[in-house]
């Protein structure tokens, strides 16, 4: 019974030496570095090659900002006064952003800063090995005094192909991917305030990009503005004309019964069977009725042109 028992548990010692060889010791780290030493070393260098390489031949970045505050849209009734209610409205905040986020706001910046024939604005962000290659190369060359050298000029690479002609949509299509791929709008934490910033190589391109987006948002709310007040100026001008003649037929007809000093209430129908004719009282109410009518349309027009 006490061999069965005794072949069953290891004794205290085999434990010990097993539990030993569950930890790491400072001669395994030191085993391992000594064994591993080259292909850590070589790792590091290719790593720091790589990165001198990318810094190298990376073009540096700037980022512009510029700032704008939107106006919140207020009831009719609170502009003229009374109790102001400034809650935040996401919904019209997202809307300007997608306004300057959109297409119009772009071409518009493109004609104003002549964009699309730039050729500094309209080169690729992201550069191929090859140019990489010949700028590293370059670099190299510089430091170490040789790029006049004559006989590495035989194993320079050859200059790029030219770039292929094209055509005017495809160069405003370009310049179009270009803009929008370097313009990032957001809004400042949850108020009325916008941040527009534009990520370029050049930083003064960069800073009158940003700016020009900032100004052509603000034109073009101005225009849409002036275009919808147009409209309705337009619409208000043929109705007002339409009311004024009415008016002036109502008032004609009133003056005319006038004149006939006829004050009598007409009956339902005469003998003949056709309808009689309006009393003094309707045709007053109905001239009345197109005045007050053709004023609060006048008044509307005046207003419209002078939001204009």
């Amino acid at each position: 019974m006490n061999r069965m028992f005794t072949n069953q548990w290891p004794s205290m010692t085999d434990q010990q030496a097993s539990a030993g060889q569950e930890f790491i010791g400072l001669s395994d780290i030191t085993e391992f570095l000594r064994r591993y030493a080259g292909t850590i070393i070589a790792c590091l260098a290719m790593a720091l090659l790589l990165a001198g390489f990318y810094n190298s031949s990376t073009d540096p970045t700037f980022i512009a900002s510029a700032q704008i505050l939107i106006e919140p849209k207020l009831p009719q009734h609170l502009q003229e006064g009374g109790e102001v209610d400034l809650s935040l409205d996401t919904a019209q905040v997202e809307s300007q952003i997608a306004v300057m986020q959109s297409e119009k706001i772009a071409a518009m910046v493109l004609d104003q800063l002549k964009l699309v024939d730039d050729a500094q604005f309209n080169r690729s962000q992201s550069p191929t090995l090859r140019d990489r290659l010949t700028k590293t190369g370059a670099v190299l060359l510089e430091a170490l005094g040789l790029r006049k050298s004559a006989w590495l000029q035989h194993f320079a690479l050859s200059e790029p192909a030219a770039p292929p002609m094209l055509t005017d949509f495809q160069k405003f299509r370009r310049s179009m991917l270009v803009f929008r791929n370097g313009l990032d709008v957001r809004r400042v934490g949850v108020s009325y305030a916008i941040d527009i910033s534009f990520t370029s190589p050049d930083p003064e391109g960069a800073a009158r990009i940003a700016n020009a987006t900032a100004d052509a948002f603000v034109r073009e709310q101005i225009e849409t503005k002036t275009d919808a007040a147009k409209e309705g100026g337009a619409w208000l001008e043929m109705r007002l004309q339409q009311l004024r003649t009415q008016m002036n037929e109502a008032m004609a007809k009133a003056q005319q019964f006038r004149s006939r000093h006829d004050y009598s209430v007409g009956i339902e129908a005469k003998a003949d069977g056709t309808s009689a004719e309006p009393t003094l009282e309707e045709l007053e109410v109905t001239a009345e009725t197109y005045q007050k009518m053709y004023e609060s349309f006048l008044q509307a027009y005046t207003n419209s042109v002078s939001q204009q």
